[in-house]
C-alpha cells in the first residue's frame, strides 16, 4: 500500500473510530450512565428559580479568626492581627436552599475542609474591619454565584463546538502523520 492510499485509509479509519466513540458517549448520556449531578440546569426543574441573598450575612453565623498578616505595613503588621479567616459551615446553613448548598460545595470544593467548612481569608487592607467586610462580601458573591442557574446551551452552538473539535482533531492527526513521515524518512536503510 503506497503512502497516499495508506494516509486516506488511516484518515477514514480515525474518523470511524472518532464517530463510534462519540456515539457511545451520546448513548451513555441518553441512558443516564453519566451522573446527572454534574451540572444543574433549568431542564431539571423548570419551576426552580435563581437564588440570591436579599440581606447581608450575619457575623454570628460565621466562625471568624484573626491572625498576623503579611505584606506592607511596617511595624504595625508585626503587632496587629489584621488577617481575617472566616469559616462557614455549609451544611448547617438552613437559610440557603439545599440545591444552592450542593452547588456551592461543587464550585468551591478546594476551599472546603474535611469538616465541611468553607474557608475564606482576606488580607486586602491593613484594617481588621475592612478585611472582615471583604471576606464576607467574597462569601456573599460565592453564594450568589452558586444560586445562579446556567442557561441551556443553544443547539447551534453545540453543533459549532462539535465541528470545531472535529476539525482540530483532524488537524492534529494530519500534523502527527507528517511528523511521523519526517522521522521515517530520516532513517537510513542498511
Amino acid at each position: 500500500m503506497d503512502c497516499q492510499r495508506w494516509w486516506c485509509w488511516s484518515l477514514q479509519h480515525s474518523r470511524l473510530l472518532h464517530q463510534n466513540f462519540n456515539d457511545k458517549v451520546m448513548n451513555m448520556v441518553g441512558k443516564s450512565q453519566i451522573p446527572a449531578n454534574e451540572k444543574i440546569s433549568r431542564d431539571q426543574d423548570p419551576e426552580q428559580k435563581s437564588f440570591s441573598l436579599d440581606k447581608p450575612i450575619d457575623v454570628d453565623k460565621l466562625d471568624v479568626r484573626y491572625s498576623k498578616s503579611g505584606g506592607p505595613g511596617g511595624q504595625n503588621v508585626n503587632k496587629v492581627n489584621t488577617k481575617v479567616d472566616i469559616r462557614f459551615h455549609v451544611d448547617s446553613a438552613e437559610w440557603i436552599p439545599e440545591w444552592v448548598r450542593q452547588r456551592l460545595c461543587q464550585l468551591e470544593k478546594k476551599r472546603i475542609n474535611k469538616d465541611g467548612q468553607l474557608i475564606i481569608s482576606s488580607t486586602k487592607s491593613r484594617s481588621q474591619k475592612l478585611n472582615l467586610d471583604d471576606a464576607i462580601s467574597k462569601l456573599e458573591m460565592m453564594i450568589n454565584k452558586a444560586g445562579e442557574i446556567p442557561k441551556p446551551t443553544a443547539p447551534e452552538k453545540v453543533a459549532k463546538i462539535k465541528k470545531l473539535k472535529y476539525l482540530e482533531n483532524e488537524k492534529r492527526l494530519k500534523q502527527k502523520y507528517f511528523h511521523s513521515r519526517k522521522k521515517q524518512d530520516r532513517k537510513t536503510i542498511l
